[in-house]
C-alpha cells in the first residue's frame, strides 16, 4: 500500500469518526427531526469534514512536492516538476558576461527548489476545498481535479455549508451564498455530499498512484 493510501485511509476513518459522533443518530430518518433538533450537529459535522478534505488534499501535494527535487537529481523529469515548473519559475537569465554562472542542471535544480517553497507556501495559506482551491493545490503538483459536475457541485456545497455555520450563526443549520442562508442543510443531504467529496479525494489518491 503506497503513502497516498495510508492518507487516504486515515482520512475515510477520520470522516467514518465524525459522522459516529455527529450524524449516526439521525438514521434511519425521522420525519419528526427539525432543523433546530440536529441544526448543531450538523454544523459540526460539516466544519469538520471540510477541514479534513482540505487537509488531505494538502497532506498529499505535500507528498509529491517531496518527491520532484530527488527525482531531478536522479535524472527524472516528472509531469509534477514541469506541472511545479510552469506555475511558479521566472525567466531564466544568466545576464552578464561574467564567468561566475550556473550550469543548466544546477539552474533548474535551484528554480525546482525556489517553486516548491512557493508552493509550500500556497499549501499554507489554503482554506478552501471548492473547485478553485483544488486546482491552486493540485495543479503544480501536476494532479487534475475531478472532471465530475455532480461530485463537484457537492464540494461546492460543503464549501458554502462551512462558510455558513463557521463565520455566521446560520440557525436551523440554514446555508447557502454570503447573506442569503435561507435553506436548512439536512443530515442525509450532509451524509451526501461528504461521500461525494470523499470520492473526489479517492480520484486524486488513485491519479498521485498512477504516476509514483
Amino acid at each position: 500500500m503506497s503513502e497516498f493510501d495510508d492518507l487516504y485511509d486515515e482520512l475515510s476513518v477520520e470522516l467514518t469518526n465524525i459522522e459516529q459522533r455527529f450524524l449516526e443518530r439521525y438514521f434511519p430518518v425521522d420525519p419528526s427531526h427539525t432543523p433546530d433538533v440536529f441544526e448543531y450537529d450538523v454544523k459540526s459535522y460539516c466544519i469538520l469534514s471540510h477541514a479534513s478534505f482540505e487537509e488531505f488534499l494538502e497532506m498529499m501535494a505535500e507528498k509529491i512536492l517531496s518527491k520532484v527535487e530527488s527525482e531531478f537529481l536522479s535524472r527524472q523529469i516528472s509531469l509534477a516538476t514541469a506541472s511545479l515548473l510552469l506555475s511558479y519559475a521566472t525567466n531564466w537569465s544568466q545576464g552578464g558576461e561574467s564567468n561566475a554562472f550556473d550550469t543548466c542542471f544546477d539552474a533548474v535544480r535551484k528554480a525546482i527548489s525556489d517553486c516548491k517553497s512557493k508552493h509550500s507556501a500556497t499549501l499554507k495559506d489554503n482554506h478552501g476545498f471548492a473547485l478553485k482551491y483544488m486546482l491552486k493545490v493540485l495543479n503544480p503538483v501536476g494532479i487534475n481535479p475531478p472532471n465530475d459536475s455532480l461530485k463537484l457541485d457537492s464540494a461546492s456545497k460543503l464549501a458554502k455549508a462551512r462558510g455558513s455555520f463557521a463565520h455566521r450563526k446560520s440557525k436551523n443549520a440554514m446555508y447557502g451564498e454570503y447573506r442569503s442562508t435561507t435553506r436548512p442543510l439536512a443530515p442525509e443531504d450532509a451524509r451526501k455530499i461528504v461521500a461525494d467529496c470523499l470520492q473526489i479525494c479517492s480520484g486524486v489518491r488513485d491519479s498521485a498512484n498512477s504516476r509514483w
